[in-house]
């Protein structure tokens, strides 16, 4: 009898250690049951983590019809986090929540029929100028509104179709055009479902310009390879806008073994500059120029000789005569026909070195990637991707390589942004399709450190675990008095 008091004891404890908090996802809205007309729904959760030792941001997605449609890459705990949905058929539906550790139970929601199918183009937009040095790619969405999905799509560039394509309710297209000759070209886009919806987009125009031409920085002189037992008197650069780059106003440094030297504060497109740096000393050197921070010349080298010293030295003549001489690099004199005497240390000229070709080739498609040198696991790592005159560039491919290989492929938002939650420690390295990038290359990913607890939060956690341990002493307290009366009975 007293043993299975003791282990009835024991399972009370259990019961009440399994009581302590864990990792949740809750479903805020739509509610259960809910129905409307629009195609369009915001769908919010609150992720709570339970405990200080859990994670408190994760990466949780949302799922429609058991099929994920869209992510949270930080959803915080405790806070209310929302993602809006295009393009939901009519019908019944289902959605739930899934996060890296816990995940929801499902609901579910009507669509009724109402509204009408409709197709949008999204880029290039109207009236828009593209250059024409790389495939183009022309993107539209097509959305239900409660009418049919899938449905055939075609598009028409400059009055040919270029053929069909199955479309589904909220999918972005991306149509490769090729290289469209330079000039205005129009493009549309038609849907249909074999039946009675045939829905046409509007007619919009673009114009494709010359082939991108980046900026760049020309090195004029000294030329590459100078040598000379002085310094070069100047150094003097071109910067060179071509069609994508700051016209003006550009700060442009000049660099002496990686030491900025002299600043031009507003070089313009065309513009050339010339300065003198002083305090070169004798050895091998570099030179180069940046302007706007990244925008890159060459980089050059020059060699400065070791002068020679004021003190006295002689020289000798060969023939008749003797020959005198001062420095260290004597001269000689003769009489009675000698030759003069060689100087010592005599260097034999070089021969001059030709002048280079500076213009630096244009280079299609360079861009910059910002991404932090470190993150930590499982927290939000964002990655921002900029043409050389800085504009944010949408839409680009960014594929992110993961430690144990696997690969994340992302797509940049209209801010030029990525975002993505690293779950493996370790190196991650970026790549973008069709760019040629400078930057950031890779962010190393290491383990969270101990995150500094709230004020009060301290004294939460006392308070659930003293609660819980004033139930299993309350229950241990119960378990021996049970067992000493019965005890006790017995020897009665």
């Amino acid at each position: 009898m007293k043993y299975a008091f003791l282990f009835a004891a024991m399972l009370s404890m259990l019961a009440l250690l399994s009581a302590a908090p864990g990792v949740t996802v809750g479903l805020v809205s739509p509610a259960d049951g809910y129905s409307t007309s629009s195609a369009s729904i915001a769908f919010s959760f609150i992720y709570d983590r339970g405990s200080p030792v859990n994670p408190a941001v994760t990466a949780c997605s949302i799922y429609l019809d058991s099929v994920s449609k869209g992510s949270v890459p930080d959803a915080a705990s405790g806070e209310n986090s929302t993602i809006m949905l295009n393009g939901i058929s009519g019908g019944l539906h289902t959605w739930s929540v899934t996060c890296e550790d816990t995940s929801s139970g499902s609901r579910s929601f009507t669509v009724t029929s109402g509204g009408s199918p409709s197709v949008t183009l999204d880029s290039p937009s109207n009236g828009a100028s593209v250059y024409n040095n790389a495939n183009l790619f022309l993107k539209y969405t097509y959305t239900a509104n409660g009418g049919p999905s899938p449905v055939t799509c075609n598009l028409i560039l400059d009055g040919e179709d270029l053929g069909p394509y199955e479309t589904n309710s909220g999918e972005q297209v991306p149509w490769s055009a090729g290289t469209p000759y330079e000039g205005v070209h129009t493009w549309r886009v038609a849907c249909t479902d074999g039946g009675s919806t045939n829905v046409q987009s509007p007619q919009y125009s673009f114009t494709v310009q010359p082939p991108a031409s980046p900026p760049s920085v020309a090195l004029n002189f000294p030329a590459d390879g100078y040598s000379g037992t002085t310094a070069p008197s100047a150094f003097g650069f071109k910067y060179l806008a071509g069609n994508t780059g700051p016209k003006s106003n550009v700060k442009c440094e000049l660099y002496v073994d990686d030491v900025v030297k002299y600043t031009a504060y507003s070089m313009s497109d065309g513009s050339s500059d010339t300065t003198s740096v002083s305090g070169i000393g004798a050895g091998s050197h570099s030179w180069r120029v940046m302007c706007a921070g990244s925008i890159a010349s060459e980089t050059r080298s020059f060699t400065v000789t070791k002068t020679a010293d004021n003190g006295g030295g002689t020289g000798t003549g060969t023939g008749t005569g003797t020959g005198s001489g001062s420095g260290s690099t004597g001269t000689g004199s003769t009489s009675g026909g000698g030759t003069p005497a060689t100087p010592r240390n005599a260097t034999p000229p070089k021969p001059p070195v030709p002048m280079q070709n500076t213009t630096t080739p244009p280079q299609a498609n360079i861009a910059t990637l910002y991404a932090p040198a470190q993150a930590y696991l499982n927290l939000s790592v964002s990655a921002t991707l900029v043409g050389n005159g800085g504009t944010p560039i949408r839409g680009a491919a960014i594929s992110v390589l993961k430690p144990n290989g696997g690969i994340i492929k992302l797509v940049t938002d209209a801010s030029g942004t990525v975002r993505y939650v690293p779950n493996v420690v370790g190196v991650y390295s970026y790549s973008v399709a069709g760019y040629e990038v400078r930057g950031a290359a890779k962010t190393t990913v290491v383990e969270q450190p101990a995150p500094p607890q709230a004020p009060g939060s301290d004294w939460a956690q006392l308070i659930n675990y003293g609660a819980i341990f004033v139930g299993i002493v309350a229950v241990a307290g119960a378990a021996v008095a049970l067992y000493l009366h019965f005890t006790k009975k017995k020897e009665e």
